[in-house]
């Protein structure tokens, strides 16, 4: 459900890639994002495109004393009135290179599974543009159903913004629900290409790049 992503990219690449005019918190790359890392994230302006750093999580806002809330449903974003101010007004871009899933294989003999980390990326090799939501100095990423691809690993899948999508999510002017809630669907599985990576990038606290090498076919 994209509890784990990364950004390889260095950041002054990503200015011209997504026209940002200032970054807030400067951070390098990144190859385990987990829960409680900060991020960069693009805000949705109705002027220059602010980057900045935030915490990956937010506190549930309709829940007391709830765990760290680290996804909002598409479909809650559409439907609820209580979430639909989130989509109107607090949009975020969150910049990745892709973000990491992990595959439950059995183990012979044994009634536990054991798990095998798989990375997905952009088969265009482009930047993973996901649909985020602020909160505060946090966020979270809006999942949806996930695609023939995804759905082999996770019952969800993070929401990766179309690069034509990118301009109108960012545009706080935006209010239409409609277009909004149309960005929203699954990516095209055929886009993605996923490769299985060493277990080692299980543990959130391995930030090594090199964790994020592929193994051998």
């Amino acid at each position: 459900m994209c509890s784990r992503f990364y950004r390889t990219t260095d950041l002054k690449d990503l200015y011209g890639r997504y026209e940002i005019a200032e970054v807030i918190e400067v951070l390098g790359p990144q190859s385990n994002i987990a829960p409680q890392d900060k991020a960069l994230i693009i805000p949705a302006t109705a002027g220059k495109r602010i980057a900045d750093a935030r915490v990956f999580g937010i506190i549930n806002p309709f829940i007391k004393e709830a765990k760290l809330m680290l996804h909002m449903r598409a479909e809650s974003l559409a439907a609820k009135p209580n979430f639909r101010p989130y989509l109107l007004n607090h949009r975020c871009l969150v910049i990745a290179n892709g973000f990491i899933e992990w595959e439950r294989r059995p183990i012979p003999g044994k009634k536990a599974k054991d798990s095998h980390p798989y990375r997905f990326d952009l088969r265009n090799g482009d930047m993973m543009s996901l649909a985020g939501i602020w909160v505060d100095e946090g966020f979270a990423i809006v999942t949806t159903e996930p695609n023939s691809l995804v759905e082999k690993y996770q019952e969800r899948m993070a929401v990766i913004l179309r690069r034509e999508d990118e301009a109108a999510w960012l545009d706080a002017n935006n209010k239409d629900i409609g277009s909004l809630v149309t960005m929203l669907a699954p990516f095209p599985s055929k886009a993605l290409i996923n490769a299985e990576l060493p277990k080692a990038i299980s543990n959130s606290k391995n930030k090594s790049l090199d964790a994020l090498i592929p193994l051998a076919a």
